[in-house]
């Protein structure tokens, strides 16, 4: 079986961070087979007015295989090619309305 795109919602208030979605327990994270072609992520902000994704950092092992867009304030996509191994974690960076910074971090598993 090939690996698909796997869809995350990122919840994010004042009073913290949550994932829900990916293929590994449900709170975002994800597993793919290597060589199974693209398990791309696309993770779907869910934040009050003002809230925004601004960066994305990556790491851990197979770094290589991934590389991140973001396709709005509220929208980034991890392309995830699935070639090698990986065990990565993935930040998502989210500032709020006055200008605070949010770090909330999963992970992405090729296996």
């Amino acid at each position: 079986m090939s690996n698909s795109e796997h869809k995350i919602t990122l919840t994010v208030d004042a009073n913290g961070y949550s994932y829900s979605g990916g293929n590994d327990g449900g709170k975002g994270n994800t597993k793919n087979d290597i060589g199974k072609g693209a398990g791309n992520v696309q993770i779907t902000l869910e934040a009050p007015n003002g809230y925004k994704i601004t960066d994305v950092r990556l790491s851990g092992t197979g770094t290589n295989n991934l590389n991140w867009k973001i396709q709005n304030d509220k929208k980034v996509k991890i392309d995830n090619s699935c070639a090698t191994a990986a065990d990565v974690k993935y930040s998502v960076i989210v500032v709020d309305s006055a200008g605070n910074e949010i770090d909330c971090d999963p992970r992405i598993i090729n296996k």
